[in-house]
């Protein structure tokens, strides 16, 4: 059973957790917080810790959001995708396999919650766009003729923007994943060697050439078929791979900047500094840099690994 002070660091690190979904309202940070935090327990607890994440999470969320159904799905995406990777993290799986296994039970209960939540607060995908599109002082500044002409645009874009909804959540899962995945490799180093060797490092990180040539043929697919569930297909791979491509991208660039700042936290708070202060523009650029490290395979020349 876990103890006194168990329970105390719990429940401090689970308010902690939900500071962003009480402040903001949106539950996406805090479920990558309590996800990352029901790793290291289920590790140092054992699964019983999971029991406790699903009963905090569940009266926690409840009274934030004022539903059960709410509080079940938030507990079930911040619970069961820490109890996948506590079941497999000793298999010897390769890190896609362990990816792919904990992304899918990720992605089914994110999307639960999230569509759950959408509802609970009443957001449409549709009405917001409507609302971008007569936006009366963006229709004001482009005038009569042109401000028809970007609501029309906007009315056309509704489907599109609402179709590219399941790769959000799929991205969301994959960036949730590979935080149990490192998190859980760096707490058991010295009991399951074979499990750090198999979780890269995020340094390492590179696109699988097959990955790389699939996103290229969807932008392609994209630009070119005329079928709308087609357009909306290809535009959920480009950008699903396009992410993974700009986390490779920025990977190259950290396998580099380290050389100078060796403290990997500090790396990150210039990631993340640059990123909101250019307004994610650079995200482009690191996809290509990241497709571009995909065939010239930068980081195995430089340390002289010539396999693949």
């Amino acid at each position: 059973m876990p103890n006194f002070r168990f329970i105390l660091s719990y429940l401090a690190l689970f308010a902690m957790c939900m500071f962003p979904m009480a402040l903001f309202g949106d539950g996406t940070i805090s479920i990558l917080l309590c996800v990352m935090m029901n790793s290291s327990f289920a590790l140092s607890a054992g699964p019983i810790s999971l029991g406790v994440g699903f009963v905090l999470s569940f009266v926690g969320v409840s009274i934030l959001t004022g539903s059960a159904t709410a509080g079940i799905f938030f507990a079930l995406t911040a619970v069961l995708p820490p109890l996948c990777a506590w079941l497999i993290y000793t298999r010897k799986w390769s890190f896609s396999e362990k990816m792919c296994a904990i992304s899918t039970v990720f992605v089914v209960t994110f999307s639960l919650w999230e569509m759950n939540f959408i509802r609970l607060s009443g957001i449409s995908i549709h009405q917001t766009v409507q609302e971008i599109a007569n936006n009366q002082e963006v229709l004001s500044l482009l005038g009569t003729e042109d401000g028809d002409t970007y609501r029309k645009v906007m009315e056309m874009l509704i489907p599109y923007v609402e179709g590219i909804v399941p790769g959000l959540f799929l991205i969301v899962a994959i960036i949730g994943s590979y935080l149990i995945l490192s998190g859980m490799s760096r707490m058991v180093r010295f009991r399951y060697p074979q499990m750090t060797k198999s979780i890269p490092e995020f340094r390492m990180l590179e696109l699988p050439r097959p990955l790389m040539v699939l996103g290229i043929a969807a932008f392609a697919g994209a630009a070119l078929v005329i079928s709308q569930p087609a357009v909306i297909l290809c535009l959920n791979v480009v950008m699903v791979i396009g992410f993974l491509a700009a986390v490779c991208g920025l990977s190259l660039i950290d396998f580099y900047f380290s050389r100078i700042v060796k403290s990997s936290f500090f790396r990150m708070v210039i990631y993340i500094f640059v990123m909101n202060l250019t307004m994610f523009l650079p995200l482009s650029a690191l996809a290509i840099v990241g497709m571009v490290d995909s065939f010239g395979r930068f980081r195995r020349r430089k340390t002289g690994d010539k396999g693949e």
